[in-house]
């Protein structure tokens, strides 16, 4: 937070401006790093700002985002979070996410632990698992998402006021918490929702990720085969459609959403269309 709305020495990972890292970034990894190899020598690392993981095939992995979100915080915009999660043998169970809160002039740390509940620093964080989706509430959808799936009109009319963060875990930490009644994500990567699932799940909440046939379940285990991991089983690489808030929310959500027709998809089904046409 000292480099909060102060000048930062901002680098890019890709062209164009994309992909900002800083030395909040740095410095932020930096410390988290030496602290795992401190205390859990045993472990293995994954980090996002560490193109190579350090032991990704070890029973224990700690999955690092030193700072989700650095545009905003460059910018000086307050969404974005510290994003600590462990897996064991590819499941979450440990999380902490640290986010800035008005009401918290140090911020918040949001943590779990499998089985053991969820929680606002001492205070135990639980969902109304019968919370259904209200226009009177808040949901996180990105605008490309619209590109990507058709909702039914119930669903459109029950995700009240649209907001977006530019943080994915800073989100997980909303959805967690009550704030925004569901969140949805086009494509995260493992370090986004390493810790804030875990968190929303011992919070009562859902979270479910489509896998590669078009269908949505619940969320157990990164190294699921068919969510997101691929072929290769390199974490790292690990990408999935995911849905979180309430159990009821999610799941209607979830029932009234279908993927639109893609370019190529529309070519295959034109070109069997001509197929049968000759054939018959």
């Amino acid at each position: 937070m000292g480099y909060f709305q102060h000048p930062l020495e901002v680098a890019y990972k890709s062209k164009g401006h994309g992909d900002p890292v800083s030395d909040a970034d740095r410095q932020a990894e930096a410390l988290l790093v030496r602290g795992i190899k401190e205390r859990f020598s045993g472990h293995g690392i994954l980090s996002e700002e560490t193109p190579d993981p350090e032991g990704e095939d070890r029973d224990f992995l700690w999955v690092l985002d030193p700072l989700d979100g650095t545009t905003n915080f460059v910018n000086g915009f307050p969404f974005f979070a510290v994003s600590v999660g462990v897996l064991h043998q590819g499941r979450p169970v440990v999380g902490a996410l640290y986010v800035p809160r008005p009401a918290a002039p140090d911020g918040e740390v949001l943590h779990a632990r499998a089985g053991g509940g969820a929680f606002a620093g001492e205070s135990p964080l639980k969902l109304d698992a019968s919370r259904p989706l209200s226009d009177k509430s808040i949901s996180a959808v990105p605008a490309f998402f619209w590109g990507q799936y058709r909702l039914g009109r119930e669903v459109r009319r029950s995700l009240g006021e649209l907001r977006t963060t530019g943080s994915i875990a800073c989100e997980l930490a909303l959805a967690a918490s009550g704030s925004l009644q569901l969140a949805a994500f086009a494509s995260p990567r493992i370090w986004d929702v390493a810790a804030g699932l875990l968190i929303l799940q011992e919070a009562g909440g859902e979270a479910l990720v489509r896998t590669g046939r078009g269908q949505w379940r619940i969320f157990r285990s990164f190294r699921d085969r068919g969510v997101g991991l691929p072929s290769s089983g390199n974490l790292r690489e690990w990408r999935a459609p995911v849905l979180v808030g309430s159990p009821l929310a999610v799941g209607l959500a979830a029932k009234g959403m279908r993927p639109r027709n893609s370019v190529l998809r529309l070519l295959q089904r034109f070109a069997r269309g001509r197929r049968r046409a000759r054939l018959g």
